[in-house]
C-alpha cells in the first residue's frame, strides 16, 4: 500500500540475490514509483494478471530461465493469487514463490486495521491512499481516478466507495471476497513459502491458522518480526536481517551460510 521498487526491503533483498549471482526485476505495481504516469486503472490485492504479464516479459528477456516470484505484503497476496489460480500453466518461467506478511483475507485486515490500538496506522494508510489518488489524478486527469472525492473514514470504507467502484467489484465485499489468496492457496502446485508474524500490526495471524495449504506450499510463523521486520540475532545468517536470508535460502534452494558475505 506504501511502497516500490525503491523500498529498502526490496533493494536489500535483490542486492543479496545479485551478490549471488541471480538476476532480479522489481516490479511496481499500477501507478506507483516509475509507474505512476503509466496505468489509467489502480492496483488493488487481485491484480494477479499484471504479475503474470510481468512474468511473462521477463520470460522473453532471459528464455530459459527458472524464476521465483517474492512479494511482500500487498504484494505476496498477489503472489499467492497468482499461484492458485495458474496452477495448470504458470506464467513465464515461474518455479517457486515466496509470500511475506501477506493479507491472506483481506477482510479481516480491514477490519482489524478499525480497532483503537490500530487507529495511528490507519490514519496513515489512509492519508497515503488518498494522496497517492491526488498524484495519479494530477498525472492523468482523464483517468477513472478523476472521479474519486470524499475523506473515507476506513480502509473498507476506502475500497467501498473507491477501489470497488472503479475497479469493477461493486462493493468491498466484492472486492475481499474475489481477491483475498485465502481462496487460492489450496491450489498451488508450485514451492511457495509463506512467511508470517504473530506480532504484526497489520496482518492478523488468525487467517494464516485457518488456512487450508496446498501439499507444495509451507507457513512460517514466527512469534515477532512486525511487519517485514524480522530482526534476528545475525549470529545464523550473515547479518540480522532473518527475512532476507529466509527469502534468499527459497530462491536457491539451499541453506545460506553464514560465513557467507
Amino acid at each position: 500500500m506504501c511502497g516500490d521498487h525503491a523500498s529498502t526491503y526490496m533493494v536489500r533483498c535483490a542486492a543479496k540475490l545479485n551478490q549471488r549471482g541471480v538476476r532480479t526485476f522489481r516490479m511496481d505495481m499500477r501507478g506507483c514509483g516509475a509507474g505512476l504516469e503509466l496505468a489509467r486503472y489502480p492496483y488493488h490485492a487481485g491484480r494477479s494478471d499484471d504479475a503474470a504479464a510481468a512474468l511473462e516479459a521477463i520470460a522473453k528477456l532471459c528464455p530459459g530461465s527458472p524464476t521465483t516470484l517474492v512479494g511482500f505484503s500487498l504484494g505476496g497476496n498477489i503472489t499467492l493469487k497468482l499461484m492458485g489460480e495458474t496452477r495448470h500453466h504458470a506464467p513465464g518461467n515461474l518455479v517457486r514463490g515466496v509470500a511475506v506478511c501477506p493479507p491472506v483475507d483481506l477482510k479481516v485486515c480491514a477490519d482489524s486495521i478499525q480497532r483503537a490500538s490500530r487507529a495511528p496506522y490507519k490514519r496513515y494508510f489512509l492519508s497515503l491512499l488518498v494522496q497517492h489518488i491526488e498524484q495519479q489524478r494530477e498525472a492523468l486527469p482523464d483517468s477513472p481516478l478523476a472521479h474519486f472525492s470524499g475523506n473515507p473514514k476506513s480502509i473498507w470504507e476506502f475500497d467501498d466507495t473507491f477501489t470497488a467502484q472503479v475497479c469493477g467489484f461493486g462493493t468491498a465485499e466484492n472486492y475481499y471476497r474475489a481477491c483475498s489468496s485465502s481462496g487460492f492457496i489450496p491450489g498451488i502446485r508450485l514451492p511457495a513459502l509463506i512467511l508470517a508474524s504473530r506480532d504484526d500490526p497489520l496482518i492478523p495471524v488468525e487467517p494464516f491458522q485457518k488456512l487450508k495449504l496446498s501439499s507444495t506450499t509451507e507457513l512460517a510463523i514466527t512469534n515477532g518480526g512486525g511487519h517485514l521486520g524480522f530482526i534476528s540475532n545475525g549470529q545464523d545468517d550473515p547479518d540480522n536481517r532473518w527475512m532476507d536470508w529466509r527469502v534468499i535460502e527459497w530462491v536457491l534452494d539451499r541453506p545460506v551460510e553464514s560465513s557467507e558475505t
